[in-house]
């Protein structure tokens, strides 16, 4: 990010880096659709299986299923907020969301890590 694109808090509009948090936060997302076909005709349903998915990816006419409305930065809807911002109870739930999923992928790569691999038969 460059210098130019600096700009006040989105949150509460006063500087975004105040000493001593010199840290602030950069919020990016964009809308998403599935695209229906590419799923449909890889799967032959529209919600897309959490286990079907790599094959969906493999198979796939198009390899992106998921369109990024905000595609190259055009179209991102970019918030900055200062450190007491980013922290304020009204993002809470934001953090605990992050927070949640990294806990899920967490599990879940213990979980396939656990999981015994599959023998090849012998002989």
């Amino acid at each position: 990010m460059k210098l130019s694109e600096l700009r006040q808090c989105d949150g509460c509009g006063g500087p975004l880096v105040q000493a001593p948090n010199i840290r602030f936060d950069v919020i990016r997302w964009s809308p998403a659709v599935v695209i229906p076909t590419a799923a449909n005709q890889v799967l032959g349903v529209t919600q897309i299986l959490q286990g079907a998915l790599k094959l969906a990816e493999t198979m796939a006419p198009e390899p992106d299923v998921v369109k990024l409305l905000g595609d190259e930065g055009a179209g991102w809807t970019e918030l900055l907020l200062c450190f007491t911002c980013s922290v304020h109870p009204r993002l809470a739930r934001l953090h605990e969301m992050l927070e949640g999923r990294q806990e899920r992928e967490a599990a879940q790569a213990e979980r396939l890590h656990e999981e015994p691999t599959p023998r090849e038969p012998g002989p």
